[in-house]
């Protein structure tokens, strides 16, 4: 685990989200609230620090 993981995620306005579909990737950008609650939830599932 990456300790540093936290403050550099926090730290990035623009997060671009690539998720795996069974046709093929996808991207987007996330707004600000969608980005803070990405941050909440891999706090939560213990996958930052």
């Amino acid at each position: 685990m990456i300790g540093h993981m936290r403050d550099v995620a926090e730290n990035f306005v623009n997060v671009l989200l690539v998720t795996r579909t069974p046709g093929g990737s996808q991207a987007r950008w996330l707004d600000p609230a969608e980005r803070d609650q990405l941050v909440t939830d891999e706090l939560s599932a213990g996958l930052l620090s």
